[in-house]
């Protein structure tokens, strides 16, 4: 399609960091906003120089005809998903789960913050801590979480909230069962994000595990916020690719099986040191 549309540019970058620089890990999501179509662009610096088979899609959603759409540049193709028109988490649907310490959250206004990108900003804290009991793949894991969080929201974007989910999600799972622990969780951040007076700029929230000297530091900023007129190409399959309603399989039965048996191996190992870094004893 030809012409523009109006809408908004952000760049938003998230940092993981586990306490030293080799254990610093961060993407960064160019998205473009524009009512209910978005486009996102995906980087990843573990990814360069893998080659161009393992570059990621760009994906284009589509809120009002509840579709996503995947472009593979390097096979000038493009699948399209059927999205759910209210979200279905149903992995997380498990009546086992159970808090042995109930969550507390408490949130305190730190007044005004410092501008980001020419915005004013209000800051604000929030704490938060319980013990809970969850399965985590396949097997009981305890949980013990203590975490502190400040954020910086723009007070001059009140009235974008279609940005917001994109900076965080912050729309409501209508209709779906997360069961008790997640649920519960689900709940307390959304009553969070209603006490929160603006678009979100930067959170930075530290972890703390129960017996270890390391703290985990999640980090989002945007880094790059601007509004006018995007290409209305830009939300569309560009001319001359194949679009198929489904990726297309691309292996052989007996490649396929190869394929699960190197993903079962490989997941016995992340398992492992998944539940290590996550579970406690």
């Amino acid at each position: 399609p030809a012409g523009t549309t109006d809408g908004w540019k952000l760049v938003v970058r998230n940092t993981i960091d586990s306490s030293g620089v080799d254990h610093r890990h961060w993407t960064t999501s160019t998205m473009w906003v524009a009512g209910h179509l978005a486009r996102t662009e995906l980087s990843d610096p573990r990814m360069a120089g893998a080659g161009p088979e393992f570059a990621l899609p760009i994906a284009i959603v589509n809120d009002s005809a509840h579709t996503m759409t995947f472009i593979v540049d390097r096979t000038r193709s493009a699948s399209v998903t059927q999205l759910p028109a209210a979200p279905q988490i149903g992995r997380w649907n498990d009546t086992t789960s159970r808090f042995i310490v109930a969550p507390a959250m408490t949130m305190h206004d730190l007044g005004a913050g410092e501008p980001i990108l020419g915005h004013p900003t209000h800051k604000y804290r929030i704490t938060m801590s319980y013990v809970a009991q969850e399965p985590l793949m396949g097997l009981p894991c305890k949980r013990t979480v203590n975490s502190d969080e400040t954020i910086w929201a723009a007070t001059d974007l009140q009235r974008e909230q279609n940005l917001r989910q994109y900076v965080r999600d912050s729309r409501p799972l209508t209709n779906v069962e997360l069961g008790p622990v997640m649920d519960s969780l689900q709940r307390l951040r959304l009553h969070r994000e209603r006490l929160i007076n603006g678009l979100i700029l930067r959170s930075a929230t530290a972890l703390t595990k129960p017996g270890s000297a390391v703290t985990v530091t999640t980090t989002l900023e945007v880094t790059e916020l601007t509004h006018g007129p995007i290409p209305e190409a830009m939300f569309a399959v560009p001319a001359g690719y194949t679009t198929l309603p489904t990726p297309p399989r691309t292996a052989s039965p007996a490649a396929e099986s190869a394929a699960r048996a190197r993903i079962a191996a490989r997941d016995s190992i992340i398992r492992t040191k998944v539940r290590a870094a996550v579970c406690e004893p």
